[in-house]
């Protein structure tokens, strides 16, 4: 312990507890469950079927039992290369982030910055706040102006409460928020009046960051991690990434949305959905995102992070 920083001690122990409260609420739970359902199917197998029936069902529990057992010396190898590997690119975030204005009045950056890229193999970007623009105060006003006066208790730039919370969720569909939404508005208010004024809350995507999209992935695998809804989803594909030919398929590689995913950031599932279903690496991740919430859930699986700030051009990162 005395010769590491505090801070790689923090980091350590956090991954640490963010893999045993993963494994307490997730693996364990499943596990005793399979269990206790496995040997309860197996007992009344034995009383009601023939126990020939029960061994050929259930052979293959004892031989699942001996593979894990069987590779555990491998599981421990590739356990601790997977730590080293994450420790070495954490190392290096760090020694850059520390060392960057040195770098930069020695004209170093562009020689240490290509070595550090070879150690980010995939780019994770949020949309609100980092990609698209929000213009909550638009939004309001446009409610306000159905009737709605107090929106602003359930929206903000970095979180949604209640009905549009669910929303995000994909809990409820369009139709049915529309036509909760409109009860707290006035009389004879439309659908596609709702949605406008819900669709006013994003405020365009620079150009610039949208072509930055497609450079990127000359040399990063380029994905989206989003807190959003259908009907900002639908919208941003045909308003904003339609432009000059393109389709949002042209901008990302994959998607990950959290109204198909029925979770939401800062929860770590949509984090590890993500690199599961992606087929990435965490230590090899950097994540992108205007929420401190959602960079630390990312930092406990051992994703890199970097928080941006509303307005920020990000493409400073990767020059």
């Amino acid at each position: 312990f005395g010769k590491k920083n505090i801070a790689d001690l923090t980091t350590t122990i956090m991954a640490d507890c963010a893999q045993i409260e993963t494994a307490s609420s997730h693996w364990i739970p499943e596990f005793i469950g399979a269990m206790i359902s496995t040997a309860l199917v197996g007992i009344g197998m034995l009383v009601f079927f023939d126990f020939r029936i029960v061994l050929a069902s259930f052979w293959v529990i004892p031989a699942a039992f001996l593979t894990v057992w069987g590779s555990s010396k491998y599981q421990q190898t590739a356990v601790k290369k997977n730590h080293s590997v994450k420790m070495e690119l954490s190392d290096g975030i760090q020694e850059c982030l520390e060392s960057i204005r040195d770098l930069r009045s020695n004209n170093a950056q562009d020689r240490y910055m290509e070595t550090l890229d070879r150690k980010i193999k995939n780019l994770v970007f949020d949309f609100g706040g980092v990609l698209v623009q929000l213009n909550m105060k638009r939004c309001v006003e446009r409610f306000a102006a159905l009737g709605f006066t107090d929106v602003e208790k359930y929206v903000n730039a970095y979180s949604k409460e209640g009905l549009f919370q669910e929303l995000e969720l994909g809990n409820v569909s369009v139709p049915e928020f529309c036509s909760e939404v409109a009860k707290h508005c006035s009389d004879g208010v439309s659908d596609s009046q709702i949605l406008d004024a819900w669709n006013s809350f994003l405020n365009g995507v620079p150009v610039h960051l949208m072509n930055a999209l497609i450079d990127l992935q000359k040399d990063y695998r380029v994905i989206l991690l989003s807190n959003t809804n259908k009907p900002h989803w639908d919208f941003s594909c045909r308003e904003y990434f339609s432009l000059d030919g393109h389709s949002v398929e042209d901008h990302f590689e994959k998607m990950f949305l959290s109204f198909e995913m029925h979770v939401t950031k800062p929860d770590a599932q949509i984090f590890e959905q993500m690199c599961a279903q992606a087929d990435i690496l965490p230590q090899e991740t950097l994540f992108l995102d205007d929420a401190k919430a959602n960079c630390a859930a990312a930092e406990k699986l051992g994703i890199n992070t970097q928080l941006i700030t509303a307005g920020e051009d990000w493409r400073n990162l990767f020059k």
